[in-house]
């Protein structure tokens, strides 16, 4: 097998803000539901609003660059922070982009502890992607006590404020697997192959078909989840818009 080419993929500047978006030429972007919603470009309704997107290793390209391009089309702040371990940087390599020899590497100088008060940073939306990055991101150190990790944390905490949206895409939801009882009652999308670890966790799995009857995304509360990574577009403006509902409540 050929060695994997690592490309440059977003640039971050130290606030975790994205300053590049580059898509590769020959390499077709998978993602559905590509157009912006027309009414939420023109409402802006994350104006003056930060967007979170935790990152962790295996994240998927065009995900990440979905998330910098669609929720700043809705006026959103967005920002990149992970788990620093102690270290002034952390570089994520992606899964390999639509099955090609191409990987794209993230450099991520933002600790997600910026961001946890969430009410004096602005945060309007929390998103924990798809793909292996929550599972690589919730390590834990201490095998008896898993849900005490920095990230899983952070997101319970979001999910605590009725104030900030969560938004779990695909495997999104091993953020929250690791604590018990962590989805305690809530309603929710999620891939089969980790349905009994979010049941575990107290959540109720939707079947596919109801999900799909539902536009691709469950909502319950606070919390926006969907079952596949091609679902990013769908998940992004169902946040948004239960958002707007918080915002307007």
């Amino acid at each position: 097998m050929p060695a994997h080419q690592i490309n440059q993929g977003l640039i971050l500047d130290k606030e975790g803000r994205p300053q590049n978006i580059v898509y590769w030429e020959g390499v077709e972007r998978f993602l559905e539901n590509k157009e912006l919603d027309a009414e939420l470009q023109k409402q802006q309704p994350l104006a003056g609003t930060k967007v979170v997107i935790v990152v962790g290793d295996g994240y998927i390209a065009d995900e990440f660059k979905a998330y910098a391009e669609r929720f700043q089309a809705y006026g959103a702040d967005v920002r990149f922070g992970t788990r620093m371990w102690g270290q002034p940087e952390q570089p994520f390599d992606s899964d390999s982009v639509n099955n090609t020899q191409v990987i794209e590497r993230l450099v991520v100088k933002t600790s997600i502890q910026n961001f946890a008060d969430f009410s004096n940073q602005k945060v309007s939306i929390v998103v924990a992607p798809a793909s292996n990055a929550m599972g690589q991101a919730t390590y834990a150190t201490d095998a008896t006590n898993p849900g005490n990790n920095e990230v899983t944390q952070f997101f319970q905490s979001a999910l605590a404020n009725p104030n900030v949206v969560v938004a779990a895409n695909c495997h999104g939801l091993y953020a929250f697997t690791p604590a018990v009882k962590a989805l305690d009652g809530y309603q929710v999308a999620a891939n089969g192959d980790m349905s009994g670890e979010v049941r575990a966790a107290g959540a109720f799995v939707l079947s596919d078909n109801l999900v799909d009857e539902l536009g691709k995304v469950v909502i319950d509360r606070n919390l926006v989840t969907t079952k596949s990574g091609k679902d990013t577009n769908y998940i992004i403006d169902a946040a948004t818009r239960t958002y707007m509902q918080i915002a307007a409540s």
